[in-house]
């Protein structure tokens, strides 16, 4: 997997500020893949604050293996527990999802397209 630490806190920067106008309409499309990487979001904001996983699993009530699974997208997520995990990390939900739906976006421009070799 390729180290985009750089580019997902430009990300997290603009995931911020897009969710902080709420009369700012989105020229982009919905995100349009099955699943989004939430737990990359997760695991990236986590780092951005120095917190290790213990750490925001106690503040989110959760358990730390739990933070783990949902950092590498092997579990799927609750509203409830991911406006928990949300808060934990200092954000709304809407701005995880949306830093979420960034990162996704970057994904997809990255991605070879198929019979590209």
């Amino acid at each position: 997997m390729l180290q985009l630490s750089s580019q997902y806190c430009a990300i997290e920067q603009e995931a911020l500020e897009k969710t902080g106008d709420a009369s700012a309409t989105e020229s982009e499309p919905p995100f349009r893949s099955e699943t989004l990487p939430i737990g990359y979001a997760i695991r990236e904001r986590r780092r951005s604050l120095r917190l290790v996983q213990e750490k925001l699993a106690q503040r989110a009530g959760l358990k730390r293996a739990y933070i783990s699974d949902l950092e590498v997208n092997e579990r799927n997520v609750s509203l409830r527990t991911l406006m928990l995990i949300a808060e934990a990390l200092g954000m709304t939900t809407s701005q995880l999802i949306a830093m979420a739906e960034s990162i996704a976006h970057i994904e997809e421009s990255l991605a070879v397209p198929e019979g590209a070799d």
